[in-house]
Order: structure tokens, then C-alpha cells, then sequence
């Protein structure tokens, strides 16, 4: 599933004329502009900064601190440079999303708005059963990768948190408590609806970013001199087969670009639609200003946080990629995932970095959870045709989901995310593929100058 999206990745950026690239100026400027616009007090809607915060805070997530240093660890330096290719097909997939998405999106009777990918699907699609098992998918996927796997992860990060923190508990005591903080916390936040998820990721999301980034810049500039090395690695392991060690173990080039591409689309899901779930809600949007908008967030995600994260790795000394082939052709383990950044981050800044990864795997968790229960009740709501107590009872279990997620395995609540992933996909991708002539015209008119100001279109 990885390939195919990022094979229609690759599709729509040529159909697009390289829009991603060749409008690098417009959807920074937009987006930056648009950060302080006020909210609309009359309805339910949401700014444009809100609608930004709330879709970032989906997609980063743990698959930027633990998803990053897995590729490197499985696959070598290289993979970072397939996950750059994935994000830049990647942002021509959200940015179709997105417009259609605005495109298709009705006006309810309160003054919300009808959205998420289900629209495009019904009335771009013209087929409704398939809207409907979309928006069924996308309600289950949210148990899933919006809840199983980032409580199991911010569970797991707590742990870490209190223990370097100096407090002696049982790592079950911490899951107890972790699990009840998380259920009544997640619990206000997803019955609270649009407005309170607002709320919490315009003050969350600029903060836990700039801090994680200000971290890594800071663990960067202690080895700048190793800066050059890293990129040379990235750049040399992308395309060169790595010597096999003991006849048994080495990095392939097909082994880079598969976690390459898996932990891009991981990290930024775009070609799962869910964004436009986030963006659906937002008052006075184009589908110029959204599918901008979607650019900028995959950029921000998967370029600027997951290259640097890629950085600490290969600069800290921690990583090397004869070291780490010699071990797995021995039988022995290797630190991957958290284990590899974590170490990779105190190799420089000390034992303090243990609570710095700590706190931010929580946050990062936190933020995509509530994220998440937003996008799935969305969906349940389409579903159910606005069937309050379908909501009601959709919440409720989601709410109840959370504290499993802090006691399943790690293993078992991944796979289940990327198998649910990949259900999603497909119906979205092949709407994406087929209503894609419209964003092409769309463009064009753009372009021209023919769209009113009211930005209406002729579908």
C-alpha cells in the first residue's frame, strides 16, 4: 500500500505540473499569513490556524521520534531520502485531497459543515455506499491508529517520564494511573467537540514542535562537524546496495525505499484522507488556501521534523551502519525505535534527554488521540446521518478504548494500525485518482483568474 501511494503520489505531481515545487512561495506565505486570523464565534467553525493545528497534530506523533530512527536502524541512512521522495508525492496527494474535499463539502441548517472525504466520495464518486464504508472504515481506523497505538505510546512514554524523574513505582502502577489520566483528559476533550479539540492543539501543537525542534537543532549544532557525514550517508545509502556482512545481513536498496516510504506515509497520512476531516470545519476556506494548507503541514511533519530527528541519529555517534550490520549479522540486538533516539539524544545532552523524549513522545501521543476521536465521531456522524446517540455511543467507546491501548503489546497495536491504514486507503485513493481531472481544472481556472470570490466552481 506504501507503493501504491506513492506511485499516485508521483502521478499527481506530474498531473499537477509539479505544483507542490513551483508554488513553494505561495503555500509558505498563505499559510504564515493566515496564522492569526480570528475565530468565528457564530457556529462551530474553525480558523485556519485551528484547522492547521488540528490536522499537525495528527500526523506528528510517535512515527517522528521512534518511526525515523526504525528506518534508519532496519535499513540504513538511505531510507531518509525515500521518505523525502514519499513526502514530496505526498503533498500532491494532500493538496487534491483537500481541494476536493471544499470543493464537495455542504452547509448544514446550524452553520457547520458537511465534510471529510465522504463528500467527495458521494458526490464526486456519485456513489454514496462506498462514502458510507469509508466513513465506517475511518471510524474503526481511528481506534486504531488514533487511539490504540498512540495510548500504548504514551503510556509507555510516561513510564519513562516518571522513572527519570526519580519516582519509584511499579511500571504497572504507572500504567494504571497513565490510563485513568488519559480516559478522563481524552474523555472531556472528545465530548467537547470541535471547539474544545480547538482549543487544546492551538496551545499544544506550536509548543510541543518548536520544543522538540529547538532539541534537535540543539543536539545538531553540538555536532555540526558531523552534519556533512549524515547527509553524505543519506545520500550514498539511498542508491548503493551496503556490503553484506557475514553472508547473511546487509542493506539493500529496496529495503530503504520500502521503510522509506512506509514511515513517510506513516508519519504525514496523506492518501488516507483523514485531513480533510480536520479542514472540513474551517470558516471562509478556498480549496486553494486547504490543499495549501495540506502542503504545508506534510512539509512541516515529514520534511522538517522527521529530517531532523534523522540528524540527532546520524550525528550522534550512537548510529553506524557497519556497527549495526556487524551486530544483526551476529544474532545480536540492536537499539531501534525510541531505544535508538533516546540514546542518540543523551549521547549529547546527557540524562536529561530521557525527560525531553519523554515528555514529547506523551505530548505528541495526547494531541493525535484527540485528534483522532474528532476525525472517527466525524465520520460515525456522516454514517449514521447525524444520529446523535450513533455519536454518543461511538464517543463513549472511543473513550473506553483508551485505557486497553496503555496495556496492549506495541507489537500488536502497530501492526493493527498499519492494516487498518491500508483499508482506509483504498477507496480514497481510487476517488483521489479518478476526481483528479477536477483539481486539474480547478488549477487551471485558478490560474486564469476565473474562480469568483466566492470561490465557486463548477463541478
Amino acid at each position: 500500500m506504501s507503493f501504491i501511494i506513492f506511485l499516485v503520489g508521483g502521478y499527481l505531481t506530474v498531473k499537477f505540473s509539479f505544483l507542490q515545487i513551483t508554488s513553494v512561495k505561495e503555500w509558505l506565505v498563505l499559510s504564515v499569513a493566515s496564522l492569526f486570523k480570528r475565530k468565528d464565534k457564530k457556529n462551530n467553525t474553525v480558523t485556519q490556524f485551528s484547522s492547521f493545528c488540528n490536522c499537525l497534530a495528527a500526523t506528528i506523533g510517535t512515527g517522528n521520534i521512534a518511526g525515523v530512527a526504525t528506518a534508519i536502524a532496519l535499513s540504513g541512512p538511505g531510507a531518509i531520502f525515500w521518505m523525502w521522495c514519499s513526502a514530496l508525492f505526498s503533498m500532491a496527494i494532500g493538496y487534491a485531497e483537500n481541494v476536493l474535499g471544499i470543493l464537495y463539502r455542504k452547509k448544514a441548517q446550524d452553520g457547520t459543515f458537511v465534510g471529510g472525504a465522504m463528500c467527495y466520495l458521494e458526490n464526486g464518486l456519485n456513489s454514496k455506499p462506498i462514502a458510507v464504508l469509508y466513513a465506517l472504515l475511518l471510524s474503526v481506523t481511528a481506534f486504531g491508529i488514533g487511539n490504540l497505538v498512540q495510548t500504548n505510546s504514551a503510556a509507555l512514554g510516561a513510564v519513562q517520564l516518571i522513572r527519570g524523574l526519580g519516582i519509584k513505582a511499579q511500571t504497572n502502577q504507572i500504567l494504571t494511573v497513565s490510563a485513568l489520566f488519559l480516559t478522563v483528559f481524552l474523555g472531556i476533550i472528545t465530548f467537547g467537540g470541535l471547539k474544545a479539540l480547538s482549543r487544546l492543539t492551538e496551545k499544544l501543537v506550536p509548543f510541543m514542535a518548536l520544543f522538540y525542534i529547538l532539541g534537535c537543532v540543539l543536539v545538531i549544532a553540538f555536532n555540526f562537524d558531523k552534519v556533512p557525514y549524515a547527509f553524505s550517508q543519506i545520500f550514498s545509502h539511498a542508491f548503493n546496495t551496503k556490503s553484506v556482512v557475514g553472508g547473511t545481513v546487509g542493506y539493500t536498496v529496496m529495503m530503504a525505499i520500502r521503510q522509506g516510504v512506509n514511515f513517510g506515509v506513516f508519519s504525514n497520512e496523506a492518501g488516507l484522507g483523514s485531513s480533510v476531516s480536520g479542514h472540513s470545519q474551517t470558516e471562509n476556506a478556498t480549496p486553494r488556501q486547504m490543499g495549501m494548507w495540506s502542503m504545508f503541514e506534510i512539509f512541516i511533519d515529514t520534511i522538517l521534523i522527521c529530517t531532523l530527528t534523522a540528524l540527532v541519529v546520524l550525528t550522534s555517534g550512537i548510529y553506524s551502519s557497519e556497527s549495526f550490520l556487524a551486530a544483526l549479522s551476529a544474532g545480536e540486538d540492536v537499539p531501534i525505535g525510541v531505544e535508538l533516539a533516546l540514546g542518540s539524544f543523551e549521547a549529547t545532552l546527557g540524562s536529561g534527554a530521557n525527560l525531553f523524549l519523554s515528555l514529547e513522545t506523551v505530548l505528541f501521543a495526547v494531541s493525535s488521540v484527540a485528534v483522532w476521536s474528532y476525525y472517527g465521531a466525524n465520520a460515525i456522524e456522516y454514517a449514521s446521518g447525524k444520529n446523535q446517540t450513533a455519536l454518543f455511543l461511538y464517543k463513549l467507546i472511543f473513550v473506553l478504548l483508551i485505557p486497553f491501548g496503555c496495556f496492549f503489546k506495541s507489537a500488536f497495536v502497530w501492526k493493527l494500525g498499519e492494516g487498518l491504514n491500508a483499508a482506509l486507503a483504498i477507496p480514497n485513493l481510487i476517488a483521489v485518482c479518478i476526481l483528479s481531472g477536477k483539481v486539474k481544472k480547478y488549477n487551471k481556472d485558478y490560474k486564469n483568474g476565473k474562480i469568483q470570490q466566492n470561490n465557486s466552481f463548477n463541478r
